[in-house]
C-alpha cells in the first residue's frame, strides 16, 4: 500500500463524517417552519367603541329619525362600520407564532419580537413563558383604521393586506406597517390554516447583513417605537372614501328603513359602492 493510499483510507471516515454533517446542517436549514392559524379572535376590549368623529357623523345622520326597538346610534354604527386591518390578522398570528419557535433565530431575537408584539398589542398579550392571548395581538390598534363595513367596499382586501393608504392615515405609521407586512410576506406563504416558512430563509443572512427573521424583528420594533407602540385606531374620515362616481362618502346613505323606522342592518343597495379615494 502506498503512502497516498494509506492516507486516503485514514482520511475517508473523517471526510465522510464531515460530508454527512454538512448535509445534516443543510437539511436542518431547509426545514419547514409552520405556524397554525386559528380563526380570528374576538375583538379586544381595548379597541371597542368608535372615534369621536365617527360618533358625530352618525349622530348627525340619525338625528330626527325614528329608531326601531333595540337600535341605538352605537348598534347602528357597529353594523355599518368596521375597524379594518392593514396587516391581516393572520400575519399578526404568524409573527406571534414565529416568536415562540426555538428553531427560528436565537433567544435574544425571539425575546425582542415578543417584546415588540406585546408593546403594540391591545392589552395583555402574554407570550413566553405562557401562551399568547391572541385577541390583543390581532387587534393591535396601531394596525387598524375605521371605515364602512367591508360589505360596502369594492376594494376590501379580505384576508389580504391593505395596499391603499387612507388619505388621513399617518404616512410614517403606514410605511412602518407596510414594512412589517412585507417582511412576513417575503418570509413565507400564508394559507387559511397555516403560515409556512423555512429555517433556511429565516436563519440565513439576507440583503443588508440581516437574517430573514432579523428583518421581521426589526420591522416590528419599528412599530413598537412609533408613539410607544400605542397609536390608537385611526379615526374615520368621510373624505377618505368615495363612491363609484367619485362622490364623497355620505353616512346617511347607509340608512335602511323598515316600517319607517331605522334598523341596524346593511344596505343592499350600497353593496360594493365605496372605495378608498
Amino acid at each position: 500500500m502506498t503512502s497516498l493510499q494509506f492516507l486516503y483510507r485514514l482520511l475517508l471516515p473523517m471526510i465522510s463524517a464531515a460530508v454527512i454533517s454538512a448535509l445534516a446542517v443543510t437539511a436542518a436549514q431547509a426545514e419547514k417552519v409552520t405556524v397554525k392559524i386559528v380563526p380570528r379572535p374576538a375583538q379586544a376590549a381595548a379597541v371597542t367603541g368608535w372615534s369621536p368623529q365617527l360618533n358625530t357623523d352618525v349622530a348627525a345622520a340619525l338625528t330626527g329619525k325614528a329608531l326601531a326597538a333595540g337600535v341605538t346610534n352605537a348598534t347602528w354604527t357597529g353594523r355599518n362600520f368596521a375597524k379594518h386591518h392593514i396587516i391581516p390578522q393572520t400575519y399578526l398570528q404568524a409573527a406571534a407564532g414565529l416568536a415562540l419557535l426555538n428553531t427560528v433565530g436565537d433567544q435574544s431575537l425571539r425575546d425582542r419580537l415578543v417584546a415588540a408584539i406585546r408593546t403594540i398589542s391591545a392589552g395583555a398579550a402574554g407570550g413566553p413563558p405562557a401562551a399568547w392571548n391572541l385577541g390583543p395581538v390581532v387587534w393591535a390598534p396601531i394596525n387598524l383604521f375605521e371605515g364602512p363595513d367591508g360589505f360596502y367596499r369594492s376594494d376590501d382586501p379580505g384576508e389580504g393586506g391593505e395596499k391603499t393608504r387612507p388619505r388621513s392615515f399617518d404616512q410614517t405609521r403606514w410605511t412602518l406597517l407596510q414594512t412589517a407586512l412585507k417582511s412576513l410576506e417575503n418570509a413565507g406563504k400564508m394559507t387559511a390554516q397555516a403560515y409556512t416558512s423555512s429555517t433556511d430563509y429565516l436563519n440565513k443572512m439576507q440583503k443588508g447583513g440581516k437574517t430573514g427573521f432579523g428583518i421581521i424583528v426589526e420591522a416590528f420594533e419599528g412599530l413598537a417605537n412609533f408613539q410607544g407602540g400605542q397609536a390608537g385606531v385611526s379615526a374615520f374620515a368621510r373624505t377618505d372614501w368615495v363612491d363609484n362616481s367619485s362622490n364623497t362618502f355620505v353616512v346617511a346613505d347607509l340608512i335602511v328603513y323598515l316600517n319607517s323606522q331605522v334598523v341596524a342592518q346593511l344596505s343592499g343597495a350600497k353593496k360594493n359602492a365605496y372605495h378608498l379615494r
